[in-house]
């Protein structure tokens, strides 16, 4: 029944979205219209506020607020995940996924242009005209489109960096060298001697060797490879076939993708868990070779759809009042001992043990 009213409310609002701030009918009000009960009024209001509809505060009643509707955001996307394929797979087009999920629970308006979009249009500022925001992808590498998002004049979210980037707007910012540390902290402890970091990326390159630095380890103890073109798990899978394991080496990966490929790669090797250490970053399982929902890599995690929703929520806020401040929003990663590293199976649960 709550939901029913809500339905009815909603189409109310949105005929009556250009009113801007109005106060709303009461409880009371409410209740004897559609003759229910009080409980079953306020499950419907807190439905509608919670999709940002009305703006309820406790003894004083609710408003209305101007509809999300016409707010028509931009989406910068360096690729297309519609038609992205499982064998590439990793934690973006997830995460694309909760962004559009929570822009469309604010009911607005938002088309994706990816950096072919951007091409055709020759990358003219007038592609974003009629847009109120602008999420941007702070995977671009390209001038153009990182000159197109940086001069955009209005409210701006980057939504996933690993760190944060000098331009205004707003950003998600996921703490990874707080994560990579806890990791090195826990290999010194767990008797490892040396870490080999294994990177595709310059940005985690340089970001997990300042948290070795961090931690205490001394060059002599550490290796860095850089893997060029590793953009899929059988490559780290075909890497590892004939890499060098020794049970007091630590194989710290920037990716659950380059982690679950070696690991799958020692375990047809006839290695045990025990017999080696290999970590991740990102806590996203396999859609290659491993069983789905097998819960195998020591990694990081972090709460970045959350954070998303936070996010997208105050830039919301943003695009309707542009002289709210931006914010920052980070978010720590936790450290998930599974078996791929530091492990001892007399003392690791089948559950996850968090740290």
């Amino acid at each position: 029944m709550a939901v029913k009213i809500a339905n009815v409310l909603r189409a109310e609002l949105q005929e009556n979205a250009d009113a801007g701030n109005s106060s709303f009918f009461s409880a009371r009000q409410l209740a004897g219209r559609f003759n229910c009960s009080h409980q079953t009024v306020n499950n419907a209001l807190n439905i509608l506020a919670g999709e940002g509809w009305l703006e309820r505060k406790q003894g004083a009643g609710s408003w209305s607020k101007p509809s999300m509707k016409h707010m028509r955001i931009a989406c910068m996307v360096d690729t297309d995940f519609s038609k992205y394929r499982p064998e590439n797979y990793s934690a973006i087009p997830l995460l694309s996924q909760k962004l559009f999920a929570c822009l469309e629970k604010h009911n607005c308006e938002y088309r994706i242009f990816s950096i072919n979009d951007l091409r055709r249009g020759n990358f003219s500022p007038h592609i974003f005209d009629n847009y109120a925001g602008l999420i941007a992808d702070t995977r671009f590498s390209d001038r153009n489109s990182r000159q197109l998002a940086n001069e955009f004049p209005r409210p701006k979210l980057w939504p996933w960096t690993s760190s944060i980037i000098n331009v205004s707007g707003s950003q998600v910012v996921g703490d990874h060298m707080a994560g990579f540390s806890r990791i090195f902290q826990k290999a010194r402890r767990c008797g490892i001697r040396k870490i080999v970091l294994h990177n595709i990326q310059k940005s985690f390159q340089h970001i997990m060797h300042e948290a070795l630095i961090y931690s205490g380890w001394s060059e002599s103890e550490t290796l860095e490879i850089f893997h060029e073109n590793f953009n899929t798990q059988l490559a780290a899978y075909k890497y590892a076939l004939n890499m060098v394991v020794e049970p007091d080496t630590l194989h710290a990966c920037e990716a659950d993708m380059l982690a679950l490929g070696f690991f799958e790669a020692l375990l047809d090797r006839g290695f045990k868990p025990g017999e080696f250490n290999v970590s991740g970053n990102g806590n996203i399982e396999s859609l290659g070779f491993l069983p789905l929902g097998r819960a195998c890599l020591t990694t990081l995690k972090f709460d970045i759809a959350s954070a998303l929703e936070t996010a997208v929520e105050q830039f919301l806020h943003k695009v309707a009042d542009p002289t709210l401040p931006d914010a920052v929003i980070r978010v720590a990663g936790n450290m998930i001992v599974r078996e791929s590293a530091f492990y001892n199976a007399s003392k690791v649960k089948k559950s996850t043990d968090n740290k």
